[in-house]
């Protein structure tokens, strides 16, 4: 299922609301983000960051489907996001890791390009869910993910900066 939309053959309306899908794939999310942060953080620090940017994208999410009154979407898109977040974020685990081992020498070739592709991946997903989720274009979709990705990327190192 999951699957299907990172490949933008699925939408999230596809997928069958329960309360437990919910609740699983947000536990799965927080522990995928947890443990991708986990790499250059403490422990502590990165839990509280991936429950930070859970937080946010909910929120986001939960405005944006009351703003365009499709608020009923609100469960799937928010499954839709967590799972393929996961997925994502498994995907990323290794090249990140791979990153922070070689980062001493002078450059980063292969592995930050797979890192690009991967960011670039991810951010249409989540500009093909909003759009999927609101009924809108996708360049308005790209847009409104753009915005959400740079506020939530401010917010973060307001309340959490990194410290080298």
């Amino acid at each position: 299922m999951f699957s299907g939309i990172c490949l933008f053959k699925k939408g999230p309306q596809d997928i069958v609301y329960s309360r437990y899908l919910v609740q699983f794939t947000l536990a799965l999310y927080i522990a995928s983000g947890a443990l991708l942060l986990t790499i250059d953080r403490p422990v502590d620090v990165a839990i509280m960051q991936s429950m930070l940017e859970v937080g946010l994208l909910s929120f986001f999410i939960y405005i944006l489907v009351y703003f365009f009154t499709v608020p009923s979407r609100f469960p799937q898109t928010i499954i839709a996001l967590y799972g393929c977040g996961t997925i994502i974020s498994c995907l990323s685990f290794p090249v990140i890791y791979w990153i922070s081992a070689t980062s001493q020498q002078q450059s980063i070739g292969v592995e930050g390009v797979l890192l690009l592709a991967l960011v670039v991946w991810s951010f249409f997903i989540m500009a093909y869910i909003v759009s999927k989720a609101i009924d809108k274009v996708m360049s308005v979709s790209l847009l409104i993910t753009f915005s959400y990705f740079y506020l939530s990327y401010q917010v973060v190192n307001l309340l959490l900066p990194v410290v080298e």
